[in-house]
């Protein structure tokens, strides 16, 4: 129910506006990348993807960590969200979220596989190998590639 509402308003979103315009990852036109807001747009479908992301983080640290429900409650995030639109061919050279403790991706459509594509990579230096585009694999660690 709610990806086909999110698949529509970031379609509709794709656009200078809305672009971020100071990247740091290698990229090719096939791939749009939006600014690192998303969780702060006002819309409905925005507020329940962030709602699903942010409980089942904080789920998960809690059950990992056997924090309280007192110690949650202190907890302070500090959390940057954005989409990507990938077309035909697109991709975006390996790299790494320096001081995240916690990276995630929510797809909201998988496409179609272009083979060669795609993938994600834990931090050492041996998974980052392949010219600067991610290899298919599994993902390793806790690093994955950007994603709201």
């Amino acid at each position: 129910r709610l990806n086909p509402v999110l698949r529509t308003l970031f379609l509709a979103r794709e656009g200078d506006a809305d672009r971020n315009r100071d990247p740091y990852t290698e990229r090719n036109d096939a791939l749009f990348e939006s600014r690192f807001d998303l969780f702060r747009w006002p819309d409905a479908a925005i507020a329940e993807l962030r709602e699903f992301c942010m409980a089942r983080t904080l789920q998960l640290v809690q059950q990992l960590n056997g924090h309280p429900p007192e110690r949650m409650r202190t907890l302070r995030l500090s959390v940057e969200s954005w989409f990507h639109i990938t077309r035909r061919h697109g991709w975006f050279g390996v790299h790494n979220h320096p001081n995240a403790a916690w990276s995630g991706v929510y797809c909201v459509d998988a496409g179609r596989p272009d083979p060669g594509r795609g993938g994600a990579h834990g931090p050492r230096p041996v998974e980052r190998a392949g010219g600067g585009r991610a290899l298919p694999g599994p993902v390793q660690g806790n690093d994955r590639q950007a994603g709201g």
